[in-house]
């Protein structure tokens, strides 16, 4: 399992949050209490804003507790709206462009899930990626192709709509393909100024809850 951390509030350093909590996102990403997986060591990735509209990003291969880069930068960023992802695998490669978050114009989304047979599914779902979009596909996992969806599908208009029709997407290829592995989506997305959207699916997956949060830490 993934884990992620969003905030929104009084701009902060990001070490405060990051490295200095007793239950920061870098000491789960070393030492689980409830997970599965009690090491999430398959990345690190940060989105930040500050005054410019797009924003920063970085992403690493190294484990987040050992990387001194991340920890020089956590150090003299501030913001107040940031996110934070450490990645534990379901199958894709270790590298950079499969790192969260992932970012388009001013937007960041992250995702911590699985699209039940994946690799059965994948020329599938990125054929369905409209060609103006596709420059965009860097990586090759499966919530890249959820958030270029989304984006194809309305997200910059109408999020609840676009995440409703991107999951039934994919859950009718599913039922295509007679996979019956679950299709898992939890996520969270940005656009500049505006509060985080956690998002996370009801009703046997078919409809998506949106919230807007108050300034918090997700």
């Amino acid at each position: 399992m993934c884990r992620w951390m969003a905030y929104q509030g009084d701009p902060v350093y990001l070490e405060s949050l990051l490295f200095k909590q007793e239950h920061s996102l870098i000491h789960q990403s070393l030492s689980a209490r409830k997970s599965e997986v009690t090491v999430n060591a398959d990345g690190f990735g940060l989105g930040w804003y500050d005054e410019r509209e797009e924003p920063g990003l970085y992403h690493e291969v190294l484990p987040a507790w050992s990387d001194s880069n991340l920890k020089s930068l956590a150090r003299h960023i501030k913001s107040g709206l940031f996110f934070a992802h450490v990645r534990s695998s379901t199958g894709t490669e270790t590298n950079r462009s499969n790192c969260h978050p992932f970012s388009y114009k001013n937007w960041l989304f992250m995702h911590n899930g699985q699209i039940g047979g994946y690799e059965s599914l994948r020329w599938q779902l990125d054929r369905l990626i409209p060609e103006h979009l596709y420059s965009h596909r860097h990586g090759a996992t499966d919530s890249e192709v959820i958030f270029l969806l989304m984006i194809a599908n309305g997200l910059e208009t109408n999020p609840e709509y676009a995440i409703e029709i991107t999951l039934s997407q994919i859950l009718d290829m599913m039922k295509q393909k007679n996979i019956k592995d679950p299709l898992r989506f939890t996520a969270v997305f940005q656009t500049e100024k505006k509060s985080p959207r956690f998002a996370f699916p009801v009703m046997n997956w078919h409809q998506a809850y949106t919230a807007s949060n108050s300034p918090s830490t997700l």
